[in-house]
């Protein structure tokens, strides 16, 4: 089959020579219109006169201006920057030089300068046209609202951007150049991820002389972010404190300082330095008073590696910085790796923390095979133990059989002995019986006639004793009394026991009821608590007018001696309301209500039906005790006696309303001892000899 190649000859050496004309062109006898169409580009270029085209302006400063221009000769758009009209002399020429020395500068991440040149007497420089924002735009986004949470993802991404900015100043220190005015300004972020280093205005030459002395200008580029020229350069919160003194000497670490700023404005979105003053916040740079990241609400949790690589970056003195950006990037890479970087100076427990993260995955595997070993060797050792177990279970239940039938024989020997010893302790005991008997009949009668329920655990074994001799008829009386003084002491199931063996029910039905929901509170209380005061106010609330003397004894011995619960005024409310209206027999179940002022103590009774503040009418406890009272309103109650105010300690009385007993020098006192400094009475329920000794021993109202 002939090739390709061989049809293409056959078919141009047949080819008519009247149709090859068409193939070849004389450019002599072209026409210009043609000529336009078959060579655009060179037609396009010897016709061009002006090179640039301007389009728009894009950005100015305090100086310069940056317009988008077309260039005809590469057909595509640049930035160009021109100085502004009035720019002397000395500010061209300072113009030309960023020009020239930017231009000389050839990194990925520096901003290519394409052209220098004079239109006149301005000069002018093109750019890239750079697609994106400002590093300073980014910030104020990422940082937009206050109080974010620190984000480990956002954080990578800034320190991939901070990387890049340190290869291009690392090449530029290659290179004996210093930038100078490192910030976010001059930082840009293209659309695709590109980073570029820019606006080299004030950058040095190492080696070079300084700039000539010039008086103190502050140019506009931004309001917040200000550039001094003259004899301090750089910005205030990203220049270093060598930059503040402007004769002192700049070199790598005056960056190395930018750059430490630089990163601490990107993880914070705030100045390393903060001032209220272009003055405050020199002096400050000046004496190395940095803000703790901590501080920002954007800088709370930033990892302890990273806040070392800051404060390393950001030494008052260039000795304590990096001495490299080599050094720099090198930290940072080591804690990017999860190693301990040179800042922070890691003690043992730091690196092998470190450690265990970086190897995560592994030691995860590791555990996982040593947990499965584990478990394999333990179910061995488990089946090899119970069959173990199993052979020796089987020995010694042989043995056992054989000790037991030993013993069998002794015991049965001792068993004879015994019987023989119990038949003479028989007859002793039954002539003693006869004696104790009538003693503790005596007694017997005395537990079940008196309605003093104190001592109820001595009265207990008492009635123990007792059941075990007394008739069927007394047992009942036995029984029920003996079930009251469980309910006494909290012992509800005893209770339930004991009422459960009278055999006349009547009467019982309100205890019984109360001892069922006691159990129940017992029961979520755990048991080993006693009630709370809210359960036993409940308990009180149910007993009724027929059993105040069981709800007194139950309130003794709950305030006296249950030490473990923790009381307050809000938790005692509701037993205290409750005592309040057994002690005086109020029945009208009156609803729990605040007459407690938590936070002061004062206690507010005034129109209730009150006479007694203590339990067994004045010889008990006091009901208001563990509130603590500093104010008593008992207007218009029943109150009589003053002596009902035992164990208080009260600075305010109020007894408007009150029938009390005669007021002498001898109540006087008893008041005085409750710590009472102010009496507010009625003087239509008193006499003029009592009003006046009030008057005279106490403030009134």
């Amino acid at each position: 089959m002939p090739s390709e190649n061989n049809d293409c000859e056959t078919f141009f050496s047949e080819l008519n020579d009247s149709l090859s004309s068409y193939c070849h062109v004389d450019l002599e006898t072209i026409s210009a219109e043609d000529m336009n169409r078959a060579f655009p580009i060179q037609q396009d270029l010897k016709q061009l006169h002006e090179q640039y085209e301007k389009v728009a302006l894009i950005g100015q400063g305090g100086m310069k201006q940056i317009f988008r221009y077309r260039d005809h000769k590469s057909d595509r758009f640049v930035a160009m920057a021109k100085l502004r009209k009035e720019a002397g002399a000395e500010a061209v020429e300072r113009f030309l030089r960023e020009a020239r020395l930017t231009a000389s500068l050839q990194h990925p991440n520096i901003i290519p300068v394409y052209d220098v040149g004079l239109e006149g007497e301005s000069p002018y420089f093109t750019m890239e046209l750079l697609q994106g924002n400002g590093l300073d735009c980014l910030v104020k986004e990422s940082y937009s609202t206050k109080s974010l949470k620190r984000n480990a993802k956002q954080d990578l991404e800034i320190l991939a951007i901070f990387n890049k900015i340190c290869d291009a100043i690392a090449y530029s220190h290659s290179l004996d150049i210093l930038h100078l005015d490192l910030k976010p300004e001059n930082i840009h972020i293209g659309d695709f991820g590109e980073v570029y280093v820019c606006d080299w205005g004030i950058a040095k030459i190492l080696h070079e002389d300084e700039d000539a002395e010039q008086t103190r200008d502050i140019d506009a580029d931004i309001l917040n972010h200000v550039t001094i020229e003259g004899q301090i350069k750089g910005t205030p919160g990203f220049m270093a404190p060598e930059q503040v003194k402007s004769y002192a000497d700049k070199d790598v670490r005056t960056d190395i300082y930018a750059l430490g700023a630089l990163l601490y404005n990107l993880l914070t979105g705030e100045l390393p330095v903060s001032g209220k003053s272009l003055e405050d916040l020199l002096k400050k740079t000046e004496t190395g008073d940095l803000t703790p990241c901590a501080n920002h609400e954007n800088g709370k949790g930033l990892p302890s590696s990273l806040e070392s690589i800051l404060k390393k970056s950001l030494a008052l003195s260039p000795d304590d910085r990096y001495q490299s950006v080599r050094d720099l990037q090198v930290d940072l890479n080591k804690y990017l790796g999860g190693f301990a970087t040179e800042a922070e100076n890691a003690n043992a427990l730091k690196l092998f923390s470190l450690l265990v993260k970086r190897n995560q995955k592994k030691i995860v595997l590791i555990s996982l095979f040593i947990i499965s070993l584990g478990a394999v060797l333990i179910h061995s050792f488990q089946r090899i133990d119970k069959e173990r177990q199993e052979a020796l279970a089987a020995q010694n239940q042989a043995e056992q059989l054989k000790l037991e039938a030993e013993q069998s024989q002794i015991l049965a020997k001792k068993a004879q002995k015994k019987a023989e010893k119990n038949l003479t302790l028989l007859v002793n005991e039954q002539k003693l019986s006869e004696s104790l008997r009538r003693d503790l009949d005596g007694l017997f009668k005395e537990v079940l006639d008196s309605e003093d329920l104190g001592s109820a655990k001595r009265k207990i074994s008492l009635l123990e004793e007792g059941l075990k001799r007394a008739s069927i008829r007394k047992k009942n009386l036995l029984w029920k009394r003996k079930g009251v003084l469980h309910f006494v002491l909290q012992e509800f199931e005893e209770a339930l026991d004991a009422f459960s063996q009278v055999r006349q029910q009547e009467g019982l039905s309100t205890l019984v009821g109360l001892a069922e929901q006691g159990k129940d509170f017992r029961q979520i209380n755990g048991f080993e608590m006693m009630l709370n005061d809210d359960q036993l106010a409940l308990i009180f609330r149910g007993l009724g007018r027929k059993y105040t003397e069981v709800a007194s004894a139950m309130y003794h011995k709950h305030i006296k001696f249950n030490k473990t619960i923790k009381r307050t005024p809000k938790t005692y409310l509701s037993l205290a309301t409750a005592m309040l209206n057994n002690t005086n027999n109020v029945w009208d179940k009156e609803k729990y209500d605040d007459w407690i002022d938590y936070e002061s103590g004062k206690v507010n009774l005034r129109g209730r039906s009150y006479r007694h503040l203590c339990i067994d009418r004045g010889y008990g406890l006091n009901i208001l005790k563990p509130i603590n009272v500093s104010e008593l309103d008992l207007g218009y109650t029943g109150f009589f006696e003053f002596a009902q105010l035992k164990d208080l300690q009260i600075k305010k009385l109020n007894i408007s309303g009150c029938r009390v007993n005669n007021i002498d020098q001898r109540r006087i006192k008893t008041i005085q001892s409750f710590g009472v400094e102010t009496v507010v009475y009625d003087s239509a329920f008193l006499s003029a000899e009592e009003c006046d000794l009030l008057d005279q021993h106490f403030e009134t109202e």
